[in-house]
């Protein structure tokens, strides 16, 4: 039987697998074991290539400071990123652009303009 689930296409059925890559295809021996989450989903990376991650690991895509997208396999290695938890669910072309916020936190916006202002001090209670 074939389950397309979010473009994750996966087989199940009776008898061994055909290959020996046990992150495509695994045997288990009780009844009712072959489900999902015993092959790993497929995440985008750099390229248009594909990783492997565990099935419930996240995939994830971030802007670097040079407004570059980046891709990959489970959790994002920085803040300014975004994670999904579905097979190459990651296939954003335009994620958003981040910007520095109040007290050095992260703030996602729209369009790449970012800015930084001098607050004026005031003396004298005035």
């Amino acid at each position: 039987m074939r389950i397309k689930s979010s473009m994750f296409i996966v087989t199940r059925g009776c008898g061994k697998c055909h290959t020996k890559d046990t992150t495509e295809c695994n045997i288990c021996t009780e009844d009712y074991c072959n489900t999902e989450d015993k092959v790993h989903k497929h995440c985008w990376k750099d390229n248009n290539k594909i990783c492997k991650t565990p099935f419930d690991a996240p995939c994830y895509t971030w802007r670097t400071t040079n407004n570059e997208v980046k891709k990959g396999c489970d959790k994002c290695p920085f803040r300014n990123c975004k994670q999904c938890n579905t097979h190459r669910c990651n296939n954003e072309t335009k994620p958003p652009f981040y910007c520095l916020g109040f007290l050095g936190n992260n703030k996602i916006c729209d369009k790449p303009d970012c800015y930084i202002a001098k607050i004026e001090e005031k003396h004298g209670g005035v």
